[in-house]
């Protein structure tokens, strides 16, 4: 797996960042699928604390993501958005999320062979979004025990 990371970070460094990102990476899938990711952290100024997890190369089992984090995070915050945008990538490298791309179904994302319109379903009843908050706290608990255990 290749990482990047880039922008203004003032909270979490790049090293850090990225043995955060491959933490999760390595909890939430296999060394396989792993393998062949790029993963770009970016961080971004925003008005209001927010992640993003977009794929950049194919929307069908992408292994190319940029994740977006707000510089307006603390460092916890981070950390647990990091991990709740790790989730995303997991669901899109498995194939258990699709965004479906045309000019009829661009509203629409497949999670676990289920159609969604996303204008229709509110952003917290997404299943994908149910996962990742579901989530993010217990990688990030594991992630803060890792670090204390290796000191």
């Amino acid at each position: 797996m290749k990482i990047y990371v880039s922008g203004k970070i003032t909270k979490l460094s790049r090293i850090e960042t990225k043995a955060a990102t491959s933490f999760f990476a390595e909890l939430l899938m296999s060394q396989r699928l792993i393998k062949n990711l790029i993963i770009k952290v970016k961080y971004i100024k925003d008005k209001q604390p927010r992640g993003l997890c977009v794929w950049m190369d194919n929307n069908i089992r992408p292994k190319e993501f940029e994740i977006e984090l707000s510089n307006k995070f603390g460092r916890r915050s981070l950390l647990i958005s990091l991990a709740h945008e790790m989730v995303h990538v997991k669901q899109y490298t498995k194939g258990e999320l699709i965004d479906l791309l045309s000019a009829k179904y661009s509203s629409y994302s497949k999670f676990r062979n289920i159609n969604y319109n996303t204008d229709e379903v509110e952003y917290f009843d997404q299943p994908w979004e149910i996962e990742a908050y579901g989530r993010e706290l217990g990688l990030y608990e594991r992630y803060i025990n890792h670090l204390k255990n290796n000191k």
